[in-house]
């Protein structure tokens, strides 16, 4: 390791938080910055990109009680049919309009989109829900439009090894994914040689977008389609999302890899793309809630992290 202070650099990440739209730029510019003053090179792909803005309201039941809400779905409409939805489960209806909420946490866990008028609630509300028969709420989903930035850190030419972590973020975002940046730019501070061979891309507008089914990875398809032949010819794809908070796991199946990086070109990219990232089951009661925050990134979990990042080919110090 080196003298990087990743924790003060996550409290920067989170500070900017939620990190979608304008927290996404201000995050962008922070980095630019931080790689203008440490003297090491980059490059910008900027696109426009558009998300479904995530609102407050306030759900008034036949019964008097009020529930506070968030959107979270990417188109509005109606929803005259109370169906609750746990998305902390296996498998539930994505096509029918709906209240979810996340059983393992009393925070507002936005766990999944829906491409049917959808809002989120909190656990403890649901018993308000109790007995209800007349449901019905007008969701509206306003689109919110800003630059988006891929930013390219190391060799753009013929990487051996291409290394990825998205900067974005729901709500919080410290585990997800706030230290995967901060594992990856501790790499670089202490290994700065490694710029020479392999290329660190920094992505934007991956956890949000309109793409229908498969909402999520936008930013990484966006370098995909320019840059599809520095994939191919790249030795080893390693994807960093959610460390820190429980020990390190290389993941490699390619099922499990494609909700971490669904790029269209994956089938393509055979035996070479990996993830280095936690338990889903321990980032669960965390997910996509302002409950991701930095003191639940453990130093002995980063570090494990950070060694397991540099005993893949080509990134030992």
């Amino acid at each position: 390791m080196n003298n990087f202070l990743y924790r003060e650099f996550i409290d920067h990440l989170v500070g900017f938080s939620p990190r979608r739209g304008l927290g996404e730029v201000r995050t962008a510019d922070f980095l630019i910055d931080f790689f203008r003053r440490s003297n090491i090179p980059y490059k910008t792909q900027k696109f426009d990109s558009i998300i479904p803005r995530i609102d407050d309201l306030v759900i008034e039941l036949e019964n008097g009680k009020k529930i506070e809400a968030k959107t979270s779905s990417l188109v509005g409409g109606k929803i005259d049919h109370l169906t609750l939805i746990d998305t902390s489960g296996d498998c539930y209806p994505y096509d029918k309009p709906n209240v979810n909420y996340n059983s393992k946490t009393a925070d507002f866990s936005l766990t999944d989109f829906f491409n049917v008028p959808s809002v989120c609630i909190r656990r403890d509300d649901v018993s308000k829900l109790e007995g209800i028969n007349d449901f019905n709420l007008e969701v509206q989903v306003e689109k919110e439009k800003f630059i988006s930035t891929n930013i390219l850190v190391g060799n753009c030419t013929n990487p051996r090894a291409i290394l990825f972590a998205h900067y974005d973020s729901i709500l919080s975002g410290a585990v997800d994914n706030a230290s995967g940046v901060a594992l990856l730019i501790s790499k670089i501070m202490s290994a700065k040689f490694l710029l020479e061979e392999n290329l660190f891309v920094f992505t934007g507008s991956e956890e949000l977008s309109f793409d229908w089914p498969t909402y999520w990875g936008h930013g990484y398809r966006v370098f995909e389609d320019s840059n599809l032949s520095l994939l191919k010819q790249a030795k080893l794809i390693i994807v960093v999302d959610g460390v820190g908070h429980c020990p390190p796991t290389v993941i490699a199946d390619p099922e499990e890899v494609r909700w971490a990086f669904p790029i269209r070109s994956l089938g393509a990219l055979p035996g070479k793309v990996i993830q280095i990232g936690g338990n889903i089951e321990l980032l669960m009661p965390i997910w996509h809630s302002d409950n991701d925050r930095s003191d639940l990134i453990k130093d002995d979990f980063f570090n494990q992290a950070y060694d397991l990042l540099s005993s893949q080919n080509a990134l030992s110090d």
